[in-house]
């Protein structure tokens, strides 16, 4: 019995010994995540704006680092999406995407970030124009694999600082999206991110727990890019409110025009005259709708109140002008 003892005491030493070896020397999951291929980029830099000399293109070059993975590096195309490229360059250079997140992953399609939230709905506090064919600008680029273009919402003109990469070829994307650049190096790393990490909500492509995206790095390749043309979202929705506003009345002015005239004594011909006038002023102004700068649309706003003012007086119904609040 004391033998037995004494062997159960031995192997349970020798279990002890071999499962404390077995994890000193075999490499764990959370150890080979923390091996991350930085491509050779020094990201221990003061600033955002570094040399990144390995890359031979005259176009601007952007590094990120994403935390337990390593580098993806980024060729820019000015000439396809300029004020696109102008402000992912001003948005590394201020530091906005450091300490940022990767927050959206949907396999097969793509890797989503540049969203300070982790939720997909914040932003820089600004819009910028979509450099896209449906929005009327010319954008070639294809949504093909690797592809890194702007994420929006229905809005056309609503992108800000959230881009995706693209993991696979997506024609459907093409011309409603400003495609903007390309991964030209470490494309594995996202290969890798795909294939290890979790997705939350498999409709939305919410991560389980969001990539930390370190720090940005740009590199200018010896040349000047303006700020980006860009617009606050509050003067923005303000500004298309005003001219709702301004249409919505329009629309009635449109439907009673006739009535109107007739209370006045206008004649049938004056009765044709205006409304032909007032379709094309509505159609001008639906043309100009899309106007992007925010002054311009309060500008426009205050131009349709003057038409519609201005075709009263015309039908010599100046007093019912005075009856529409505008």
């Amino acid at each position: 019995m004391k033998n037995k003892n004494i062997l159960i005491i031995i192997g349970s030493i020798i279990l002890v010994i071999t499962l404390f070896l077995i994890s000193m020397f075999m490499p764990s999951k959370k150890n080979e995540k923390l091996k991350e291929e930085l491509l050779g980029i020094d990201y221990n830099v003061d600033g955002n704006i570094a040399s990144l000399d390995k890359y031979k293109t005259n176009n601007p070059v952007a590094a990120l680092y994403i935390k337990n993975y390593g580098s993806v590096v980024i060729e820019l195309y000015p000439e396809i999406a300029p004020n696109t490229v102008n402000n992912f360059i001003s948005l590394i250079k201020s530091g906005f995407y450091d300490n940022n997140t990767f927050h959206r992953l949907v396999p097969g399609f793509v890797l989503q970030g540049g969203d300070p939230d982790g939720t997909g709905t914040g932003g820089p506090g600004y819009f910028i124009k979509g450099e896209f064919n449906e929005n009327n600008f010319k954008n070639d680029l294809k949504h093909s694999k690797g592809i890194v273009s702007m994420a929006r919402s229905q809005d056309n003109d609503s992108a800000g600082s959230q881009f995706f990469i693209m993991l696979d070829n997506n024609s459907y994307l093409d011309g409603k999206y400003a495609a903007f650049g390309k991964v030209i190096d470490g494309f594995e790393i996202i290969e890798k991110i795909e294939k290890k990490e979790l997705v939350a909500d498999s409709e939305s492509g919410q991560l389980n727990k969001n990539l930390e995206l370190t720090k940005a790095l740009i590199d200018l390749k010896n040349k000047e890019y303006d700020e980006a043309v860009r617009y606050v979202i509050e003067n923005y929705h303000m500004a298309n409110k005003l001219i709702k506003q301004r249409m919505d009345i329009a629309a009635k002015l449109y439907f009673s025009w006739g009535d109107l005239l007739i209370k006045s004594g206008g004649t049938i011909e004056n009765t044709l005259l205006g409304l032909e006038m007032l379709d094309n002023a509505i159609a001008q102004i639906q043309k100009r709708r899309q106007v992007y700068h925010q002054e311009e649309r309060a500008a426009l706003a205050q131009e349709y109140e003057l038409i519609i003012r201005e075709y009263l007086c015309f039908s010599g119904m100046f007093y019912a002008a005075k009856d529409v609040k505008m």
